[in-house]
């Protein structure tokens, strides 16, 4: 029976592809789930128009996205953290120090978004990757200043 999956599906495909699969799953298991719809010349001509839309709003998105990523390029996020007489810095920059920094400059950056592994512990300036999604990537800069 031909079908389209309506969500992404291990072991099928991803939503909107068409594919052929055995009577039984369909009727026992992909259909009480709503993961499927069986494909007749009218789903198949919503399907289109919905693909078509879909697009739209993703293209629409990526590009709200990059100029986030444009907007985060600009930005200087500043910390001062204690320093020595030696010279180490008492303290870190964590992820969550720099999202509340981006907070207050107004940016919406979830945790799982920035790339730091490990909290930041020394003077000077420092690069952070950031991924808004799959195809959307970009810098944030950071820097460590010397508390007065």
């Amino acid at each position: 029976m031909k079908v389209i999956l309506l969500e992404d599906t291990k072991g099928l495909g991803k939503k909107f592809d068409i594919k052929e699969v055995k009577d039984g799953y369909v009727r026992n298991f992909l259909l009480p789930k709503k993961l499927v719809q069986i494909a007749t010349k009218t789903t198949l001509a919503q399907l289109k128009i919905q693909k078509e839309s879909e697009e739209k709003a993703i293209a629409k998105l990526l590009g709200e996205l990059e100029k986030i990523v444009d907007a985060l390029k600009k930005e200087v996020l500043i910390f001062q953290l204690k320093v020595g007489d030696k010279g180490e810095v008492f303290g870190s920059v964590s992820v969550d120090k720099i999202i509340e920094s981006l907070k207050a400059k107004g940016f919406e950056i979830k945790k799982e978004q920035i790339d730091l592994e490990t909290p930041i512990k020394s003077l000077g300036e420092h690069v952070i990757n950031i991924r808004l999604d799959r195809e959307v990537k970009g810098t944030i800069k950071v820097k460590i200043e010397a508390e007065d």
